[in-house]
Parts: C-alpha cells; structure tokens; sequence
C-alpha cells in the first residue's frame, strides 16, 4: 500500500469512527430523554370469554414512543456501521 492510499484509509477510518462517535452521543441523549418522559400506565381492558366478560388489566409503558423507535433506529445503524448483526 502507497502512502497516498494508506492515508485515504486513515481518513476514512477516522471519519467512520467520528461518525459512530456522534451516533452514540445522540444515542445518550435520547436514552436520557426517554426515561424523563416515559411511565407505565395501568389500561383495563373487557375480554369477552363464553363464560361471560372478564377485565383485564394491563400495564404499558408509555409517553416516548417516537423517541424509542428514532432510538432503536439510530442503535440499528450504528450496529450496521460496527458490523453487528
């Protein structure tokens, strides 16, 4: 490999690791506002049975959605960009 190809790849690897850098810094952010945001709700729910109705309840996390999935996309990216799977 030629010094002007060796540095093309220094580069690149450094642009790559900052970009990864970066992804885990928002990572953080988000994570951070993810739990400032979300709760656990308690929702009841009718479940019609052939013994009659029964009320379920149930417990869901609530409050940051759009931030969990922009979240879990970012980690998605960022696994791609290490190489895992």
């Amino acid at each position: 490999m030629n010094v002007e190809n060796s540095e093309r790849l220094d580069r690149a690897t450094e642009g790559g690791t900052a970009a990864i850098e970066q992804l885990e810094s928002e990572l953080e952010r988000l994570l951070a506002e993810i739990k400032s945001k979300e709760r656990w709700e308690r929702r009841q729910e009718v479940r019609e049975d052939v013994d009659g109705d029964e009320v379920v309840t149930k417990f869901v996390l609530v409050g940051a959605e759009k931030l969990r999935q922009r979240y879990e996309s970012l980690l998605a990216t960022k696994q791609m960009l290490v190489g895992v799977v």
